[in-house]
Formats: C-alpha cells, sequence, structure tokens
C-alpha cells in the first residue's frame, strides 16, 4: 500500500486491476485512513461504452469520445478523490463498514483532478 498525506491526515492506498468479463475490466481505488482498516474507501471505475479502463497500463482510465486520460497511479489524483469523499461523508475516523462508490468516473470529470 502506498502512503498519502491529505489535509493532515496520513491515508494508505492501493490500486487494483480486475477481469469481470472476458471483454470488460475495472480499476478498484481503496484508501483507508491510517489506524481505521474497518472502514475503507472502495471506488470502482468499470469499463463501458464511454470509457475505457487498465489497458494498456493499469490504473490509467480514459474517454472513447475524446483526448481525456485520467492516471490513478498518480498521487495527485488519489488526493483530489478523497478530499471530494471526504466533503461527501465519507467518514472512516467514525464508521465501521466500508464506504463503496461503484461508478467513480463522476469523481474525476468533475474539474477537481
Amino acid at each position: 500500500m502506498r502512503r498519502i498525506i491529505v489535509d493532515h491526515e496520513t491515508y494508505l492506498w492501493q490500486l487494483t486491476h480486475q477481469h469481470e468479463r472476458p471483454d470488460a475490466c475495472a480499476e478498484r481505488l481503496t484508501v483507508y485512513r491510517e489506524g481505521f482498516k474497518k472502514s475503507p474507501l472502495r471506488i470502482s471505475f468499470h469499463q463501458h461504452d464511454t470509457w475505457q479502463v487498465g489497458y494498456p497500463e493499469r490504473g490509467v482510465i480514459w474517454s472513447t469520445q475524446d483526448q481525456t486520460a485520467y492516471n490513478l497511479n498518480r498521487p495527485a489524483i488519489v488526493a483530489s478523490i478523497i478530499q471530494q469523499m471526504v466533503g461527501a461523508g465519507w467518514s472512516p475516523h467514525v464508521a465501521s463498514t466500508p464506504f463503496d462508490v461503484q461508478n467513480g468516473f463522476h469523481l474525476l470529470t468533475s474539474g477537481k483532478p
């Protein structure tokens, strides 16, 4: 797991690539606030008509409609997502269950990362 500090808090994060079907992949970002492993943030980016994920490089997401691309391996992108999710109600220091987001594309296209 990689370590990142966002707004004076330490988080641990990892990125995984999943094969949902032979012709479709997903990237999954998992983030823990250090010391709070029971309440991770889990965000999935599922390949679909307008977005491709993870090929040729794990963690890369790109639009099939234009030149837009995001690299989830970049700490600045992850920091922006963490800030957005804390603002949206992810409270790992008080929660005891995972905070799951099944479609994370809106976090990338909001103009912040």
